[in-house]
């Protein structure tokens, strides 16, 4: 617990600066958390085999590429997906067995997920700082509060094999919480958009964060490990710690059209 707690504190000394400071800062801490998350992907054993090294700096490279291009082109030229795949596959060719199709497909899947997700949250950020603290609110409420409400009012299991823990009762009332918390701090702060749109949206990025938290949690159980990696104290890895922020993020995109 001490641990965890010292962690946490550091984290935060860290985090909060770079979030306040936005700019190229913001983006540089984006692509050394982004490279952290993608090592510890690189190391999953039951996903596919060790990746070589040279295709390890190949993939960080298309997810720097990514995170440093321009807004529009990361958005809709559809050139630059290409190259990222073309870059990961054809490699695929010329190694024996080190590296092989399913290898590439799985790398170029996850750099291209990565890649869009903190470049998104550098776009959030350049929108302004209360976005992102929306946006990062969505899955710590619901984590929270979803904790609380499964420890006093959990009977019922939300899907147990993937994380026992995990209640229907805790999963609706930290979603219904988080809502309703994360739409006050939107109001509040930013006051952009009309009340329903902004319900609506907000609850549905508590839902999704709790299924990025068990898809995660299910690649875990797939590779027989407890955490991503073990960079942070008491807490794991990197990605142990931004699970729930994923899908929030890539769904977030979709939202940004509309409000």
């Amino acid at each position: 617990m001490k641990k965890r707690i010292v962690s946490g504190v550091v984290i935060t000394i860290i985090t909060v600066p770079l979030c306040l400071i936005g700019s190229l800062a913001f983006k540089i801490f984006c692509f050394l958390l982004g490279s952290f998350c993608l090592k510890e992907i690189f190391l999953l054993k039951e996903h596919h085999k060790r990746i070589p090294i040279g295709m390890e700096f190949i993939s960080l490279l298309n997810f720097f590429l990514i995170l440093f291009l321009d807004n529009e082109v990361l958005l809709w030229n559809l050139k630059e997906f290409v190259i990222l795949t073309l870059s990961l596959l054809l490699p695929s060719l010329f190694y024996k067995k080190d590296y092989e199709a399913h290898d590439a497909i799985y790398l170029s899947t996850m750099v291209l997920i990565f890649g869009i997700v903190f470049r998104t949250l550098t776009f959030v950020r350049n929108r302004g700082l209360w976005y992102l603290i929306y946006l990062g609110c969505i899955p710590i409420f619901t984590d929270i509060f979803a904790m609380l409400f499964g420890n006093f009012m959990g009977k019922h299991k939300l899907i147990p094999r993937i994380s026992p823990g995990k209640t229907i009762e805790g999963s609706v009332g930290g979603s219904v919480v988080a809502t309703l918390l994360a739409t006050l701090v939107y109001f509040y702060f930013i006051h952009e958009a009309a009340l329903v749109p902004v319900l609506g949206m907000t609850l549905c990025l508590s839902v999704v964060s709790q299924f990025s938290d068990l898809i995660f949690s299910k690649i875990k159980r797939e590779n027989g490990i407890k955490d991503f990696g073990n960079l942070i104290p008491g807490h794991g890895g990197v990605l142990d710690r931004m699970d729930s922020l994923m899908l929030v993020t890539l769904t977030y995109l979709v939202f940004l059209e509309f409000i």
